[in-house]
């Protein structure tokens, strides 16, 4: 059987496209057969695959390209996560990550949470907070009753003393939603005012995330009367 004449490049019967580098040992001809050069990206070294200088091109071009799906990843990956970083302010008070846990089915009843810091040089305290998605809302804290953990109004409001931080959290002080007029969906955000004895009063954005319809009631329908 004879050989290619071209060593460059082998038969490609069928329309199937090969490769043989320069300076190696040629195929057999398939007889009748068209020969095609083997089709590269544009933008890559054809001529100089095998040099150096191509091999070098090659794999720059290659790295750059992962480099910018790499980015491109942690971009689409930045704007998936939650909106959870936002800071408010009232005067010398600093309002950090406010945000509910989602309800679940039918439950009347939510909780927001958020920490507050005094950068100023007196105390303060948080003695009220309004918002339209609920029938009531209230400040509320645990507390310990006959042996028993009871959720309670705090009375006279939660206190903010001068370079301290406050966190609002599941097990302490939170912010109470009584009677919710709709559910809190994971994923929305809704206005919630607060306000100061003395640093006046501020609205916030309350960001709603996933929780277990437990700890969001806080079993308040059994603890509180209406």
């Amino acid at each position: 059987m004879a050989l290619c004449a071209n060593a460059d490049f082998i038969p490609a019967p069928e329309n199937k496209k090969g490769f043989v580098p320069p300076g190696s040992k040629p195929f057999p001809c398939h007889k009748a057969a068209t020969v095609y050069p083997l089709p590269l990206r544009q933008g890559f070294e054809h001529n100089n695959l095998y040099s150096f200088t191509g091999i070098t091109k090659n794999m720059t071009r290659f790295l750059n390209l992962k480099a910018v799906t790499a980015a491109l990843g942690l971009l689409v990956a930045s704007a998936s996560l939650p909106a959870f970083a936002h800071d408010f302010s009232a005067g010398d008070l600093s309002i950090k990550q406010p945000w509910a846990r989602a309800t679940i089915g039918l439950v009347k009843n939510g909780a927001a949470f958020l920490r507050i810091e005094n950068k100023g040089g007196d105390a303060d305290r948080l003695v009220a907070v309004e918002s339209d998605k609920a029938d009531r809302v209230e400040l509320h804290t645990h507390l310990m009753a006959d042996g028993v953990m009871q959720m309670r109004q705090v009375e006279g409001g939660i206190p903010v003393n001068a370079g301290e931080t406050v966190e609002l959290k599941p097990g302490g002080y939170h912010i109470m939603f009584l009677g919710l007029k709709e559910p809190l969906k994971e994923g929305e955000s809704f206005p919630l005012k607060l306000m100061f004895e003395k640093n006046g009063s501020t609205t916030v954005e309350v960001r709603v995330q996933s929780g277990t319809a437990l700890e969001n009631t806080h079993q308040h329908h059994h603890d509180h009367a209406n």
